[in-house]
This record gives structure tokens, sequence and C-alpha cells, in this order.
């Protein structure tokens, strides 16, 4: 049977089971399980496992940077509030799936040392994040909001870095209350 697959479909359910498992304890045949493929299909649409990744990686950051463009876009709140409604909402979205934390974050800690072509992939979206943010922090420190003398990329990096190890604390806690309260803080003291 030649079974035609959208790749959008494979890619957002890979995007869940990466997101699950982690890239080493996932195994090339639950991938074929989970979307319905055969092996064949599979190396020829993606090669290896490490090209699915890739692209899944790929395809998880441009949703969040969807997300981002959407979420901090100029409305009528003060830049910092959109910022602090942005991390509190990204904060709650962990409890629907199982504090699972950021797909990016969690590849950069797994294979961050181990995988050269993973490496570069996770640090070209963490740098897209970084951009996303950094216009939004801009708008905040022209409000006097945010420390104007702190570099605004080096900032977003700061916030986004925070926003990261918030999701690995929540991880073992279970709990969004905290993580809230902590971005409050982080944002108060960097005026």
């Amino acid at each position: 049977m030649n079974q035609k697959f959208r790749r959008e479909d494979i890619l957002e359910k890979a995007t869940e089971l990466f997101a699950c498992k982690g890239y080493t304890a996932l195994g090339i045949n639950e991938i074929l399980v989970a979307t319905g493929m055969s092996k064949g299909a599979f190396y020829n649409a993606f090669k290896s496992k490490e090209q699915l990744f890739i692209e899944v990686l790929d395809f998880y950051a441009t949703h969040g940077l969807n997300r981002i463009a959407r979420k901090l876009k100029t409305d009528q709140r003060k830049a910092i509030k959109r910022i602090e409604d942005f991390y509190s909402e990204m904060i709650d979205m962990q409890l629907a799936v199982n504090n699972q934390g950021c797909l990016i974050n969690s590849a950069m800690a797994e294979m961050g040392s181990i995988n050269t072509s993973i490496t570069q992939a996770t640090c070209k979206h963490y740098n897209d994040i970084i951009r996303g943010l950094k216009p939004t922090v801009v708008e905040a420190q022209k409000q006097g909001d945010l420390n104007a003398s702190i570099d605004s990329e080096r900032l977003a990096e700061l916030i986004h870095s925070s926003f990261y190890g918030i999701l690995n604390r929540q991880k073992g806690l279970a709990e969004t209350d905290s993580g809230k309260e902590l971005i409050r803080i982080l944002l108060t003291s960097l005026n």
C-alpha cells in the first residue's frame, strides 16, 4: 500500500513525540508506529532521525515565533505588561503539556554538546526568539519600565533564559504560580 503523508502532520506528531521522550530516548520504530509511516517512506522523506528532528525544531520554532509576534504586538497595554502576559501565558500552557518545557530548550540541554547539527539548529532558533522579543524590550526601555542602560538584546536574552530556567524548575514542581511570580520579580528588578 502506497500511502501519502502530509509532511505537516508528520512534523506535528514527531514534535509531540520528541517533546515527550527527548531525542535520545525516541526510537525510529516509535516514530513509525505513531505516524503510520513505513521505514522506507520515513527514510525517503527524512533520510535520518537527526534530519527529522532538525525539521521538527524548525517547525516548532516557526510556530513559536508566530506566537511571539501575535502576543507581543503593539496594543493598548504597556510593553512590560505584554512581556509579562506573554510569559505568564507560556507558563500556563505548560500544565496542558505536562510541564514538558520548551522543545528548543530541552534539545539544547540534551544534545547541545553532542550533535553539531542539532546545536546549530537550536542556537539559530534561540537567537530568533531573542530577536522576536527584542523590539518589545526596546519599547519597554523607552517607556521607562526596563533599564535602558542594558543592551536590549542582552536584556531580551536574560529574560528568555530566565524563563527557560523557570520551565526546568516547573518540570519538577508541576505548578505555575511561582513561575509567574518569578517573571514578575525579574521584570520589576530590571527597571
